[in-house]
């Protein structure tokens, strides 16, 4: 593990086989045989770039990112906050979330289930967990919950359940659980503990603001067996682009 590319200081994501800590760090104080004892990975970043080591079964990937040295396209695009000294602070945690556009997630074949989203000022506001398809030219969604459904847009943001959050999600979600089990006692072997859905619950307590990061980028997936095909072209014109590469370690 070389050190040398690292940020002076920032913070720190290490992940062991039995915990994950996120904490702020300064790399002349970091304890490197400790921190070494059971990781996995390891992400040092500041609001410049990121020193990233992974563990894999081939070896140790070591790397350094930032905007200078990542080539990157609107399918795959990798980014850091940070709260500035000018952002006013408030109480409520600050989470994320990818807003990917709804056409770009459907598929020919069947419903597909989305997190319908509605977006204020960059802001997720409201999110229905949803099954969409296309009906003679129209997206409907079928709310989850039984609600009645509604027809969208195909520009409308949908949740792709790419969350960002920070550890303070887990006591959170340690708070919703006993209700949810409580609730559901009746069907627990068919009720799901939506992590949307929790996500749209602490806005609605107040908790939590969630940046919608919105991407063009189209979604590539396989709900039906039919959807392989499409799946396997897509990912081959991805690799001749050279927005893919051909072998994942290289």
């Amino acid at each position: 593990m070389n050190l040398l590319q690292a940020p002076e200081q920032g913070m720190m994501y290490a992940l062991y086989t039995d915990r994950m800590v996120y904490e702020p760090y300064s790399k002349k104080s970091l304890p490197l045989e400790e921190i070494q004892r059971d990781l996995l990975e390891l992400h040092l970043f500041d609001a410049v770039g990121e020193y990233r080591y992974i563990k894999t079964r081939k070896g140790e990937i070591e790397v350094y990112i930032n905007d200078e040295n990542m080539d990157y396209q609107d399918t795959y695009v990798e980014r850091i906050y940070t709260l500035g000294k000018n952002v006013e602070k408030t109480d409520k945690e600050n989470y994320g979330m990818i807003g990917y556009i709804v056409k770009n997630t459907m598929s020919s074949i069947g419903s597909v289930k989305r997190g319908i989203c509605e977006v204020e000022n960059g802001y997720l506001k409201k999110l229905t967990e949803s099954k969409v398809e296309r009906k003679d030219g129209i997206i409907v969604a079928q709310p989850l919950s039984g609600k009645n459904p509604f027809t969208v847009s195909d520009d409308t943001t949908v949740s792709m359940n790419m969350l960002l959050f920070t550890p303070s999600i887990f006591s959170y979600i340690e708070k919703k659980l006993p209700k949810f089990l409580e609730e559901n006692k009746d069907n627990a072997a068919s009720a799901e503990f939506l992590i949307p859905d929790v996500l749209f619950e602490a806005i609605e307590d107040d908790v939590a603001n969630v940046k919608v990061i919105g991407t063009t980028a189209t979604w590539h997936g396989v709900t039906y067996k039919e959807d392989l095909n499409e799946v396997k072209d897509a990912i081959n014109k991805l690799v001749e682009n050279g927005e893919y590469n051909k072998t994942l370690w290289s």
